[in-house]
């Protein structure tokens, strides 16, 4: 009895944080109530976090499966006598507007309230792939690849940075009066994640180096943009000039 109004109560407290954020979720997140515990192996808690569609709930899941996971707390990483089955597809927020990345709309250069409301929005929603990108690659080749020890403990405290970049970034665009899933989005990381979900190194390239580099150089430009109110690109003018 006690355990069924547990499960009630954890419902009814997902159901009021999605409202906070004025969202509509998926009804796996309704559902799935379990969250990272002792005795699970590290790839059924970054299973966890992958069918969770609300993402700051996804964030507090990936946040306890590393501290689970630095405690000593999980059984081993994986269970070489089970198969699990890794989603081609994570649960995602129901709500955020997907077009195809040629066809989103400009994001403006932070010069009024709006574009800087738009880039946040943008960062946001790459932040929250980011945290997809970092369970799915321990889900999906620790065990295939019988990886070691510390591969699996690089990609647990990249999936935690990345849960908490998400809950910064998505904070911020709530006190400039937006929230995440007021503009549309592309989901072109993940598009590169399919077409590299069978090849580690291919991922390890193009997700973790060739898009983070990108990713890092444009979000300083674009912080400096925030931080001056000019531009990015009259910004490097002055810089060459």
């Amino acid at each position: 009895m006690g355990s069924s109004h547990d499960g009630e109560e954890e419902k009814r407290k997902l159901q009021c944080e999605s409202e906070k954020h004025g969202l509509l979720l998926k009804c796996i997140d309704v559902n799935l109530i379990e969250k990272p515990c002792k005795g699970d192996t590290l790839v059924e808690a970054a299973l966890k976090v992958l069918n969770t569609g609300d993402p700051w709930r996804k964030a507090d899941f990936g946040d306890l499966a590393a501290k689970l996971w630095f405690e000593g707390c999980f059984s081993q990483a994986y269970d070489c006598h089970k198969d699990l089955l890794v989603p081609d597809r994570p649960a995602r927020l129901a709500t955020v507007q997907l077009v195809a990345p040629q066809h989103m709309p400009k994001l403006g250069r932070a010069g009024n309230l709006q574009s800087r409301q738009a880039i946040l929005h943008s960062l946001t929603h790459t932040e929250s792939w980011a945290v997809d990108l970092s369970w799915d690659i321990i889900a999906r080749f620790g065990k295939q690849e019988a990886m070691p020890r510390e591969f699996f403990d690089d990609f647990v405290r990249v999936a935690q940075d990345e849960g908490r970049h998400f809950r910064l970034l998505s904070a911020r665009l709530e006190e400039l009066g937006s929230f995440y899933g007021a503009f549309p989005a592309h989901d072109g990381l993940w598009d590169s994640a399919e077409a590299t979900s069978k090849d580690l190194l291919a991922r390890l390239a193009v997700e973790h180096c060739v898009h983070e580099v990108f990713f890092c150089s444009n979000l300083f430009l674009l912080l400096l943009s925030f931080i001056f109110g000019r531009s990015w690109t009259f910004i490097i003018r002055t810089v060459m000039d």
